[in-house]
């Protein structure tokens, strides 16, 4: 078997036709048929034809635009210290291997799928280890014949999940801070990949809010490199709201402590109403305690949306 498909290959190179392609014609490839060959079932076999290969770079260097954005929280756990909120990633970038002018109309294809957006070329992306999951690219936006635009292709993920470890300190509670650090890593060479990257962009696209919290971004602008490897630090900046803790805890603590010392004037002889104060007090009290405890080391904010 491998002899034949060595005979096959070696036959085929010598003709100069790739395996599969014998019926593929590039002047066949006009503005109505431009539909089936870039279809999501024929995509691959006409990338392979046309000789477009996601294993070389673009071009050298190759620029990457590079875009975050956080869309919403989801929750922020005390009690196993960790953050988890919504994220969109996308590259963009001009890949001279789609310059493809078989027509002259502007045509917008859009793959979806892991496996299709797979087929094109992207820098190697991950996340530092404090994400817990890791991201998946799965919608790719092709562009052609689109001249005024800087790029051709916008690979991004869509509502991207992420969670991340956090190391909190809870000394200064209820007017602590926390700072959760989560960095995108871009394994290429300064040399081959140039990315582009605008952290105040970051910060007017996101949104986010809590009912207990305010929560602030802290993006370093220039990157720095992790292991040979390119970083893109972001700091997500947790400050605790005040005012739901005085409300809930240091109100009613003031409250039954007056109840308890007002207990203290009743007259003697009402001892009934005296040993009911001071024990719906003493009660209260304890209530109290358990329950701050318990939002204190438990999820403070979490959103179902």
């Amino acid at each position: 078997m491998l002899t034949y498909l060595t005979f096959i290959g070696q036959v085929a190179l010598i003709f100069g036709t790739k395996i599969g392609c014998e019926f593929f014609n590039v002047s066949q490839i006009d503005c109505e048929s431009w539909l089936h060959f870039f279809s999501e079932r024929n995509l691959e076999q006409t990338l392979y034809c046309l000789g477009y290969n996601k294993h070389v770079y673009p071009s050298n260097p190759t620029k990457v635009w590079m875009e975050r954005k956080l869309l919403q929280f989801i929750s922020i756990n005390e009690n196993q210290r960790y953050v988890e909120f919504e994220e969109v990633y996308s590259f963009k970038l001009r890949d001279p291997g789609l310059n493809l002018n078989f027509c002259k109309e502007k045509i917008k294809l859009i793959f979806t799928g892991a496996k299709l957006v797979n087929l094109f070329w992207m820098p190697n992306f991950d996340t530092d280890e404090s994400s817990l999951f890791k991201p998946k690219f799965t919608q790719s936006y092709v562009y052609f014949n689109d001249e005024k635009r800087t790029y051709n292709i916008k690979t991004m993920n869509v509502m991207y999940r992420i969670r991340i470890q956090c190391e909190m300190d809870f000394k200064w509670y209820p007017f602590d801070t926390q700072v959760c650090s989560h960095a995108m890593l871009i394994d290429e060479d300064l040399k081959d990949v140039v990315i582009t990257y605008d952290h105040n962009d970051t910060i007017e696209k996101s949104t986010f809010d809590s009912p207990d919290w305010f929560i602030s971004l802290v993006v370093d602008n220039n990157s720095s490199t992790k292991d040979g490897k390119q970083l893109f630090p972001l700091d997500l900046v947790f400050q605790r709201k005040i005012i739901v803790h005085i409300l809930h805890l240091y109100v009613p603590s003031i409250m039954l402590c007056i109840a308890s010392v007002a207990s203290l004037f009743i007259p003697q002889v009402y001892v009934p109403g005296r040993m009911g104060l001071s024990v719906t007090s003493c009660l209260s009290m304890i209530t109290l305690f358990v329950l701050a405890k318990y939002f204190s080391t438990h999820t403070v904010f979490e959103n179902h949306s």
